[in-house]
């Protein structure tokens, strides 16, 4: 809250006296003069350095110690009628204490309800305390939505990536790219391929994408996916518009045994007018 018998000026050496603090005690570093208002800047400086203090000295809690060891019920406890209060309240004693959980797929309430007060109450986190800071899980970094991840992996591929007018020298292209594809094929002729086919038009525009299929084996390494594409290119130099249609498909690995995070890299991808690794 802003402290009405401070003068701007008397703000602006507070501010001053915090990053001082902040560069000296924990290595901060700022820039020149700034535009933003000198009360708005001494709150973020204020809370920087709340965080800061908390961070060097930090004790480690649980979720369920954090929110006050607060009495729950066990889920197969409660009616179905009842689910959906019980499961609120666990959302509004989180939020109290600055905890927030989603999920980007849907979750029944009672799975969710599980979850929270037999995995999420165990986890531990840095107990930290600072207005207006949240500590936010997403579910589905604990239980990955495979069918949703591969998807998603495939839409960027060829939607993001593949069939859309980009420049191939753009660093941010070439790092994503090198991520999407697994290492373990012949990446030097998988990105040769792709930008020979990318810079082959001077224009492209799809007109439609949807993903037919997923099927994922057994022990959760391996996804294929198949998908309807059409889409049309017009050649540089030419201006004669080729249309591509028909199925495509592509072949993905999980990559968490290698990198220990949720992810799909591609193996293989065809669809007409284009495939990864021949040639």
């Amino acid at each position: 809250m802003k402290d009405k018998n401070k003068s701007k000026k008397d703000i602006q050496r507070e501010n001053n006296d915090l990053k001082s603090k902040i560069s000296t005690e924990f290595g901060g570093r700022f820039g020149g003069e700034s535009d933003i208002p000198p009360d708005v800047e001494n709150q973020f400086l204020k809370n920087v350095m709340a965080f800061e203090k908390q961070f060097a000295e930090r004790k480690q809690t649980t979720v369920y110690d954090r929110i006050g060891r607060p009495d729950w019920i066990p889920e197969n406890k409660i009616k179905d009628s009842d689910m959906g209060s019980a499961l609120e309240e666990l959302y509004l004693k989180l939020h109290e204490n600055n905890l927030s959980i989603d999920a980007i797929c849907e979750v029944e309430e009672r799975e969710m309800y599980r979850f929270i007060t037999e995995e999420l109450f165990q986890e531990t986190i840095d107990d930290l305390s600072i207005e207006g800071m949240m500590t936010c899980f997403i579910y589905e970094e604990f239980h990955p939505n495979h069918e949703h991840d591969v998807k998603q992996a495939v839409k960027e591929f060829i939607t993001w990536t593949l069939l859309k007018e980009v420049d191939t020298d753009d660093w941010y292209f070439n790092e994503n790219l090198n991520l999407q594809l697994s290492p373990i094929i012949d990446k030097e002729k998988a990105i040769r391929n792709i930008k020979n086919f990318i810079n082959a038009w001077s224009s492209v525009k799809i007109h439609e994408f949807e993903i037919v299929s997923v099927d994922i084996t057994d022990d959760l390494q391996i996804a294929h996916a198949t998908f309807e594409v059409n889409y049309i290119a017009i050649p540089e130099g030419n201006p004669d518009p080729i249309s591509f249609s028909g199925k495509g498909k592509m072949k993905l690995e999980n990559v968490y045994k290698r990198l220990e995070c949720v992810g799909w890299d591609v193996l293989e991808c065809e669809f007409p007018g284009f495939s990864l690794l021949t040639r």
